[in-house]
């Protein structure tokens, strides 16, 4: 499994985000002891400085170097997947690499995301049939949001966090950096 550090989200306000070297270490430091896990960071390595990045053009990126009838797919929080519609070229995102969606928070089950996504008026209903059947239950629930994180961070330190909600090694390297700090 390939988990890609975005170089700029483009839903992201400019200027908030922590240097994306810290985000590959933090990245690097919580996968290391997951089996068949690596951080690839094609797309940092390849952005120019402020310049937004779009996960169709990284997914692209992967099925020209991934060898030969390599199929990829695209894990998202349900979170995410209610927003699918608004990334750059979802319609060819979703054919290259077939997301499976995570439930998570409201949604927990496939009434619930069909209803989601009917309501963005995007999707055709044979889309809809596709990206519910593709909801999954990893079995973790994790309610926390990133921006969570930041904020528990920034108002208490590294210890503010929930227990469980950080991997001690990020914990201890974001308290060493002095990062997220208000």
């Amino acid at each position: 499994m390939l988990f890609v550090p975005a170089a700029v989200s483009p839903f992201k306000r400019p200027g908030g985000a922590v240097a994306v070297g810290h985000r590959v270490v933090m990245l690097t430091l919580a996968l290391r002891d997951a089996a068949n896990a690596v951080a690839w960071t094609d797309e940092v390595d390849r952005a120019g400085p402020g310049e937004a990045s779009y996960t169709i053009d990284t997914v692209r990126r992967a099925a020209a170097v991934a060898p030969a009838g390599t199929g990829l797919r695209l894990l998202v929080g349900a979170d995410q997947a209610l927003r699918l519609h608004e990334w750059r070229e979802a319609r060819a995102l979703i054919a290259l690499a077939p997301p499976l969606i995570m439930m998570r928070g409201d949604v927990r089950t496939g009434a619930a995301l069909g209803a989601a996504l009917r309501a963005a008026s995007f999707w055709t209903g044979a889309e809809i049939e596709g990206l519910v059947s593709s909801l999954v239950d990893v079995g973790d629930d994790l309610p926390q949001s990133s921006s969570e994180i930041r904020g528990a961070i920034a108002g208490g330190g590294v210890g503010a966090v929930p227990t469980g909600w950080l991997h001690p090694a990020v914990a201890a390297y974001i308290e060493s950096q002095g990062l997220y700090r208000a």
